[in-house]
């Protein structure tokens, strides 16, 4: 869903207007259907949620002066991934990484 506008506190033409817009984000993991009754499942899923980074902690970012480097680190693993350079999961992990990695920067 798309909101008009983006929220208050961003100016009309902020470079990342358009993603402000969105309402909701969603991301995901893909694996066949036979790993859900596997014995890695459960381990696996745990992973994953502990690697989540909640959007919110991310969108008020684009105010802090790391957010340009960790925007460029997006860019570079999007494009990695998809020439097909790097899975969709690679870039994932690579880019909460980066976040981290910008803040300490």
């Amino acid at each position: 869903m798309l909101c008009w506008r983006v929220p208050r506190g961003f100016p009309r033409d902020h470079p990342a207007a358009e993603y402000l817009k969105f309402r909701q984000y969603l991301a995901g993991a893909e694996f066949p259907g036979t790993f859900a009754t596997s014995p890695k499942f459960y381990p696996t899923l745990l992973d994953v949620f502990r690697k989540a980074t909640n959007f919110a902690d991310v969108v008020p970012a684009v105010s802090q002066p790391w957010y340009p480097r960790w925007s460029d680190a997006i860019n570079v693993e999007l494009t990695a991934c998809l020439q097909g350079k790097i899975t969709a999961d690679q870039a994932c992990d690579n880019m909460i990484a980066a976040v981290a990695k910008a803040k300490r920067a």
